[in-house]
């Protein structure tokens, strides 16, 4: 496939009107207008509906590795003492 001659120029030039303040202006409103569609809403709100049990289960299981680690710790230290107590 064959690269446009002005394909890199062009590529900058939207990358600097993009970091221009009219730039970000046009793209903060066009994201704003974007954002309020309904089919965008309903996407949004789906990916949510769907996502929000994983959501749950990742503080799940990151409470229960918590309380895993802590057994383990005081298992250890259990370990330790009577150890030291033995010899």
């Amino acid at each position: 496939m064959q690269i446009h001659k002005y394909y890199e120029s062009r590529k900058l030039a939207r990358e600097r009107w993009r970091k221009s303040e009219h730039g970000r202006k046009w793209t903060q409103n066009y994201m704003r207008a974007y954002r309020r569609r309904p089919e965008v809403k309903a996407r949004y709100h789906d990916y949510y509906v769907k996502n929000k049990l994983h959501w749950g289960n990742i503080t799940q299981t990151k409470n229960q590795y918590f309380r895993d680690n802590d057994f383990l710790h005081s298992t250890n230290t259990e370990r330790f003492i009577n150890y030291e107590k033995n010899n």
